[in-house]
């Protein structure tokens, strides 16, 4: 099951300056050793601009509150830039910034921090940041290739036919069969089928299969 990546904890701290309009983890479908990355869209409230960091740098990172998600130092760019922010505008963000992956390494419930920072132009000694909570899930790969039953080819829908679901990691007493169709399993190697109710009795009575 999949949390949705926007239910947000209460502020860690805020700010009346700059707030947070949008956060996403990608990806949406977290898979163990997949890498994740977080976007966030920010407001300048305040009557002044403010500045951020920018080019291979980030103002923004993730601060996990559990230890399904490492982090992970790799070779990165050199070059830092700041940006800034005028009064009343919104700016897009991502991070972590370059030389950082952020790895998913055990399947379960995540918890992390999201803060970004930023400075006042007026001010060039202060510094400040707003921080929130977000709760997602990361899937096992064997989870997450279970596929949905139904999928839209061409505006209709069609059956995942229960090999290709056993194929991706279902059990096949698992297997998911579409509405009016029963699951069974042939007797000889109990690969499992969805078939309607009427031959689902005769395939039994015949010795072909089992349900």
């Amino acid at each position: 099951m999949i949390l949705n990546i926007e239910i947000y904890a209460q502020e860690e701290n805020s700010s009346p300056d700059v707030e947070f309009l949008k956060i996403t983890i990608e990806p949406a479908n977290i898979l163990v050793g997949d890498s994740i990355e977080v976007f966030a869209t920010v407001i300048n409230n305040s009557d002044t601009p403010i500045t951020f960091q920018g080019g291979c740098d980030s103002p923004i990172w993730l601060e996990f509150l559990s230890d399904n998600v490492e982090q992970v130092f790799i070779p990165g760019c050199q070059a830092p830039g700041t940006f800034q922010l005028e009064s009343g505008q919104q700016q897009k963000v991502m991070g972590p910034g370059s030389g950082i992956l952020y790895k998913a390494v055990s399947a379960g419930t995540l918890e992390a921090k999201v803060t970004f920072a930023y400075g006042k132009v007026e001010e060039t000694a202060s510094s400040a940041t707003i921080s929130k909570t977000v709760v997602l899930q990361i899937n096992s790969e064997k989870e997450s290739l279970i596929p949905e039953i139904l999928l839209k080819t061409n505006g209709e829908k069609r059956e995942i036919p229960p090999h290709k679901q056993v194929s991706s990691g279902t059990n096949p007493q698992d297997v998911i069969c579409s509405a009016g169709l029963k699951l069974i399993f042939k007797l000889s190697n109990n690969s499992p089928a969805c078939v309607n109710p009427d031959t689902k009795l005769k395939l039994i009575q015949r010795g072909w299969a089992i349900s």
